[in-house]
Order: C-alpha cells, then structure tokens, then sequence
C-alpha cells in the first residue's frame, strides 16, 4: 500500500513538473504579429475606380478582439465601410466616391499603433468606365463638399461604422437614424432574449461614447442575415 501511495505521489509530481515547464515554453513563444501581407490597390499605384473596395489581407487569421482593436484611418477624410470576407481579408468600400485625381493615404492601426500604411492615386472621371460613371449618380462627392457638411454637423460620422462581436452599427441618413444589426452569439452562455436585452444596453453605450446626441438620432434594431 505505501508503495502504491510512493508511486502515486511520484506520477502526480512528474505531471505537475511537465505542466509547469509547458506553460513557460508556451508563455516564451512569440505571439505571431498583426501584418498586411496583400493590400488592393497596390501601395503607390493608380486606381482605375472612385468606388471599388480596398481590400486587405492579413497574415493570420483574426479573432474577434484583434478585429476590434483594428482602426482604419483613410486621408482625406472618408467615410467608409468595413466588411470582413473572412478572418483573414478586409474590404473597406467608400460611402461616397472617391474624389477623382486625387492622392490617398490609408493607414491601419492596431491598438492605436499604425502597423502599415500605403497611398494610392485615384483616376480622372474620363477615365472611368461608362458603367461606373453611370452609376456614380448620388456617390460622388465633388471636394468632399457633402462630407464636409455632414461630418460638421454630425462629428461622430467618421467613426462608422461600429463593429462588435455580435453587433454592427451603421448609420442611415435617409432614416436619421442608426441601424443595430445583431447576430446571435453561439458561444454564449445567454440565452438570445438576454443577448439581445444586452446589445441593446452596449450599443447605445458604444455611441455615447462618441457623443452621439441620441435624444435626436433614432436606433433601429434588425437582425443581419
């Protein structure tokens, strides 16, 4: 019996031992970097169109909060879209057409930090195809003129929209209002009536935060596809 209890103790103490020293191996290994490893357009390179998505590949897959403590900052001022392909590819598409002729300056920032940045120049209106120059009706945005106003009056405009693990917010400016699309989290130990009770406590909190008037601006809560 004291052999076995021996026995027990020694086993019992190696795996302690191996646990220890496998958690400081893990703890040493270097957590793989945030790096852009394909980006469309191509730095310094002429654009053939004022509306296409940029796009942006990562090196790894993303989780969530990585995605999250992602920033995109575009100069001349822009406002845009982000919309994930998967956890590896960003396409940030244009609300309003890019200017034509006109030199852009993206910027990718990971927890405040900017981990890349690239120009681009984008074409003539002759340059355009006609299909696009046919579709451009209530996109283009000549010197910014209808962004500058808009962003005047509402600030907070170019921080949409607002990604979060199980939310995005978005604003519609026929409506005058912002619209919350909410997805279900699998994972979550909530059952969908208390997740959505919680989105609709951190949504509005999210838009305080950028001092959204919301005694003026209305939410309207959908569900995403």
């Amino acid at each position: 019996m004291i052999k076995k209890i021996k026995y027990l103790l020694a086993v019992s103490s190696i795996i302690i031992i191996l646990t220890i020293v496998n958690s400081l191996l893990s703890s040493k290994q270097p957590k793989k970097e945030i790096i852009p490893t394909l980006v469309f357009p191509s730095p310094h390179s002429q654009t053939t169109s004022l509306t296409k998505a940029k796009v942006i590949k990562f090196e790894k897959q993303l989780s969530d909060k990585e995605k999250n403590n992602l920033q995109i900052e575009i100069e001349p001022k822009t406002v845009y879209q982000t919309d994930w392909k998967d956890n590896q590819t960003l396409a940030i598409k244009p609300q309003f057409a890019f200017q034509a002729d006109k030199l852009y300056q993206l910027s990718i920032k990971y927890q405040d930090k900017i981990i890349s940045q690239w120009s681009f120049k984008t074409p003539q209106f002759e340059q355009l195809s006609p299909q696009e120059k046919s579709q451009l009706e209530g996109l283009l945005d000549p010197a910014g003129l209808h962004l500058e106003k808009a962003v005047k009056e509402k600030p907070w405009l170019l921080q949409m929209p607002i990604e979060r693990k199980n939310y995005f917010i978005d604003y519609l400016g026929e409506e005058k209002g912002f619209r919350v699309l909410m997805s279900f989290d699998i994972t979550s130990s909530l059952s969908h009536q208390e997740q959505i009770e919680q989105i609709k406590k951190d949504a509005p909190r999210e838009l305080k935060k950028l001092n959204v008037n919301l005694d003026r601006e209305k939410i309207y809560y959908t569900f995403s596809r």
